[in-house]
């Protein structure tokens, strides 16, 4: 199995009896720079909102540069700089289940705490995608602080892929 992952779309897996995660660490890594840039703006410099778009600003600059990020949906070249990998169909390392998640549907694990990840891989085969997305959208609207963007849901979802056990 070939995977493809961009900054804001982790793949969880059950491979060889584990679960592991597979994601593009270099937006935490851009997004910690972004903290330490806002850090440097001198206490009663600007409102909040102007702050805000000054990070949006410098966010931008960083998506789908190098040494920063890479998103789809900004630039479809972004899949040439992906983390990429092949794991087994066959033997005892195989891969058995794999979820691909956008950052909405992640947020039932980063952000929420619903579930871990071998949780809300055993929630999607079990009960199917919709009923992870419907738990972040009772997420959302029941603890709205905890939104890590200033919008009142976040895109989500989930595709489930399950590989038959081979002899």
């Amino acid at each position: 199995m070939d995977h493809l992952v961009l900054c804001d779309s982790p793949l969880v897996l059950e491979a060889g009896g584990q679960v592991r995660v597979v994601t593009d660490d270099r937006l935490a890594d851009a997004l910690a720079d972004l903290r330490r840039i806002a850090e440097t703006v001198p206490a009663g410099v600007g409102d909040e909102a102007t702050r805000f778009r000054r990070a949006v600003g410098v966010q931008r600059e960083r998506m789908n540069r190098t040494h920063g990020y890479w998103v789809a949906a900004a630039d479809p070249d972004a899949a040439y700089h992906a983390v990429t990998g092949t794991l087994p169909l066959h033997g005892p390392g195989a891969v058995r289940r794999a979820v691909l998640l956008s950052d909405g549907a992640s947020s039932a694990v980063e952000q929420f705490g619903l579930v871990d990840w071998a949780g809300l891989l055993d929630l999607v085969t079990r009960d199917g995608p919709g009923a992870l997305i419907d738990r972040v959208r009772a997420a959302e609207r029941d603890h709205p602080e905890r939104l890590r963007r200033h919008k009142r849901s976040d895109d989500a979802s989930a595709v489930l892929c399950e590989f038959p056990p081979t002899g």
